[in-house]
């Protein structure tokens, strides 16, 4: 089963991350593609898929040891009203 708040952490440190780890993160975790797919398409094996996917993973957990933003925006989720930590988290993720 697939840990979605890997995608929360890919919104806010995956651009820390090498392009290829980063886009094989988001093929798996907000594409909904298999490692087999992500193979295929990228025309690697399904180890040397699965060994990014685990690698970049494994990176972005360090960042979150490290700068602690997604406790923090759990913090706020519980200290603020619904539509104020919206307007935030909207602005915060905002391209």
């Amino acid at each position: 089963m697939k840990d979605l708040s890997i995608s929360i952490l890919i919104d806010l440190y995956g651009n820390l991350l090498p392009k290829t780890h980063l886009e094989r993160l988001q093929e798996y975790y907000n594409n909904d593609l298999t490692i087999n797919e992500i193979a295929v398409n990228c025309n690697l094996t399904r180890q040397a898929v699965y060994d990014s996917i685990l690698k970049a993973t494994q990176q972005l957990k360090v960042y979150e040891n490290t700068l602690k933003l997604f406790s923090k925006l759990e913090i706020l989720k519980q200290k603020l009203d619904s539509s104020t930590y919206n307007i935030i988290v909207e602005t915060f993720f905002q391209d």
